[in-house]
């Protein structure tokens, strides 16, 4: 549902007649429409994001382990690495460019251009409606590599620095506020090495940066899983 979905892009919705709406909850990006002036825009399609769910669900029962820290860097590191072979052999792993359906902004290959600042953002452009294989791998990897690394560290659950921590991580407005001074920080950074990359830094690179941004949380959920609470995992 992972490695493999990616092979499914080239089946249009139309295929199925009737039940093209199908198809577009299962895969493929896209709009259903209700009445003549109502549409349902689905982009969180079910097989990948399941997919990613239930390996999250397995994940957790990892966190449990005395040598979790090893096995979340490799995995973690390994994730990393395949991303930039996968990425770099420009083969498969990211949709198919040019589709006359779904969302394939992002679909396709990278291809090299000038400054060397888009040939940049063309690489780590990944499509994530639906999330391409290279997404999962770019986002989800250097966020393990991180919550493994953060792993070592004992945090005192008396200290008053854990009790703030964890509470703000079980808030969701937590999660948004990361996000947002994370982009804030990406395309300052853009603007002052390239305006013209500056204007494509929104739209493909730091809407990609949330994983790295709740890594933190992340490893405060779980250091939490011994007071018997549930333990969550992307």
């Amino acid at each position: 549902m992972i490695a493999a979905h990616n092979l499914l892009d080239r089946i249009n919705p139309a295929s199925f007649g009737k039940f093209y709406w199908l198809w577009i909850m299962l895969h493929t990006p896209g709009r259903i429409p209700i009445t003549d002036h109502l549409h349902l825009s689905v982009r969180y399609v079910l097989i990948p994001w399941v997919g990613v769910m239930a390996a999250g669900f397995a994940f957790g029962s990892l966190l449990l382990r005395p040598d979790r820290r090893k096995w979340i860097l490799t995995m973690g590191l390994s994730a990393t690495v395949l991303f930039f072979v996968l990425r770099g052999l420009n083969l498969y792993g990211n949709g198919i460019a040019g589709l006359p359906f779904g969302f394939p902004r992002s679909a396709g290959p990278w291809a090299y251009s000038r400054p060397l600042s888009l040939t940049l953002v063309s690489f780590f452009n990944t499509l994530k409606y639906p999330p391409s294989l290279d997404y999962l791998l770019m986002t989800l990897g250097p966020s393990l590599t991180l919550l493994g690394l953060l792993g070592g560290p004992k945090l005192s659950e008396d200290s008053t620095a854990f009790c703030w921590s964890l509470a703000g991580c079980r808030s969701s407005t937590t999660y948004f506020i990361l996000y947002l001074l994370n982009t804030m920080a990406i395309c300052g950074c853009a603007r002052l090495s390239s305006t013209h990359f500056a204007r494509h830094c929104h739209t493909q690179t730091s809407r990609r940066s949330l994983p790295g941004t709740v890594t933190g949380c992340l490893y405060l959920r779980y250091v939490d899983f011994g007071r018997g609470n549930s333990v969550s995992a992307v």
